[in-house]
């Protein structure tokens, strides 16, 4: 009776409903029982026969348009910034440059994995992630230009403080109860999060062992 959807449920003007399966004598005996008390609930008329079915329909507030749009926008920004740090780091530009494709593409995955609800303001929040690796990404690059030695390190820890402000945003925003405002903490948290694993992963090796063969 709880179901949605019963197959069959008329026959010859009779309502069945199926109460269980079972080979058990006493099993059998409770399930007779609840159809016999299902069966005087429906005659006595306390329950009502006929329902009115509504129908309504949640449409998303992202829209396809607009999000071709922005992405349109942003992307042309994010081409801009990135031949700007080929054009400057050269060589180590051109390897940041996929790095960064790399690291949105590590983020969508763990966004996709996490089950976050992807609103515009999560969608804000990925292009705030990248702009926060970007930013990352060039101080480590202006660190390997001046010194090598604990580059990581130092960027790591001004990067931290310049940005400290965006993680308690992010981590505040997470726990709030609107979908909108939920999606962009959680958005923004993974990504401050994968900012840190990726980049001490992979760019950290790889520009390592460049900075040590160039000497």
């Amino acid at each position: 009776m709880g179901t949605a959807h019963i197959p069959d449920i008329m026959y010859n003007d009779k309502i069945m409903l199926t109460y269980g399966y079972t080979n058990d004598t006493e099993e059998l005996q409770t399930a007779i029982e609840n159809a016999s008390n299902a069966a005087i609930l429906l005659n006595s008329g306390s329950a009502p026969l006929v329902y009115e079915y509504s129908s309504e329909t949640n449409e998303s507030n992202i829209d396809t348009a607009l999000i071709t749009i922005y992405v349109i926008s942003i992307g042309a920004v994010f081409v801009i910034a990135y031949i700007y740090l080929v054009i400057k780091f050269k060589a180590k530009g051109l390897i940041t440059v996929y790095f960064q494709v790399g690291y949105l593409a590590v983020l969508l995955l763990i966004i996709r994995l996490t089950n976050v609800i992807l609103t515009m303001e999560g969608i804000a929040g990925i292009v705030i992630s990248m702009v926060l690796e970007y930013i990352f990404s060039y101080m480590i690059l202006n660190a390997m230009v001046k010194e090598s030695e604990g580059m990581y390190k130092k960027a790591n820890l001004q990067f931290f403080l310049n940005t400290l402000p965006v993680y308690v945003i992010a981590v505040s925003f997470t726990f709030a109860l609107r979908a909108n405002i939920n999606s962009f903490g959680m958005t923004l948290f993974w990504g401050i999060i994968i900012i840190y694993v990726y980049n001490f992963i992979f760019p950290k090796f790889i520009f390592e062992n460049l900075n040590w063969r160039s000497e």
